[in-house]
């Protein structure tokens, strides 16, 4: 409507009430498609669909996690497997899991959770992934992907907005939440990460292998 009173008073457009309303559906429809809302139907004659579903997985699946003090972050994401297995508690497969880890500052909790979504985003890119679900230990963060929505206001919007571009990349996309003590190995490496201030991303066992033996 800001635009349209804009285009009235500076291009000197004609108010038109179907024309206003055309307009007004075809944002609805862009919001809708870059939201990935799992708990609104769009409708077909909009093209929409739902993406964002729970899933019978095969895919390049992640465990998140961040480590905060004060404003240093560093944030961890592990890639489980490629193809989705539900062994990682198994110590001797630990070491070949593949991980990243980014140092950084942030203004919340929120923020570096969130930062840890986006690196496993970008590594899922990384490695042409067309199916991707991320597990994370932050509660609002899973409702946030699964509402396909955030308030505009947080300052993380644009970090959450930017982690919905990049989900654009995949077939199938999505956050669940998993208990704390099920997200012990991202949370150890964002831990280590942040303690030995590391960037690196790479196998668990050529970079990390003291974590391997304290998580047996």
């Amino acid at each position: 409507m800001w635009k349209w009173c804009n285009d009235m008073i500076h291009k000197e457009r004609r108010c038109s009430l179907e024309d206003i309303y055309g307009d007004c559906m075809r944002r609805y429809s862009e919001v809708q498609s870059t939201h990935y809302s799992a708990c609104v139907d769009i409708p077909s004659e909009l093209g929409g669909e739902k993406p964002h579903q729970h899933m019978h997985f095969g895919g390049c699946c992640f465990r998140v996690d961040a480590s905060v003090v004060e404003e240093q972050v560093d944030f961890a994401a592990v890639c489980i497997s490629r193809s989705h297995s539900e062994e990682l508690a198994s110590a001797a497969l630990l070491e070949d899991h593949l991980f990243a880890v980014k140092t950084g500052k942030v203004h919340s909790v929120m923020e570096g959770e969130l930062q840890g979504i986006n690196l496993a985003l970008q590594m899922a890119v990384e490695y042409g992934a067309e199916m991707v679900r991320i597990e994370t230990d932050s509660m609002a963060e899973a409702n946030a992907f699964q509402a396909g929505c955030m308030p505009f206001c947080w300052d993380v919007y644009p970090l959450f907005y930017e982690c919905l571009r990049l989900c654009k990349s995949f077939r199938k996309f999505e956050v669940l939440y998993i208990p704390r003590e099920e997200n012990l190995v991202a949370d150890k490496l964002a831990q280590w990460a942040r303690i030995n201030c590391m960037d690196c991303k790479g196998r668990i066992g050529d970079i990390a292998p003291s974590l391997c033996s304290g998580l047996r």
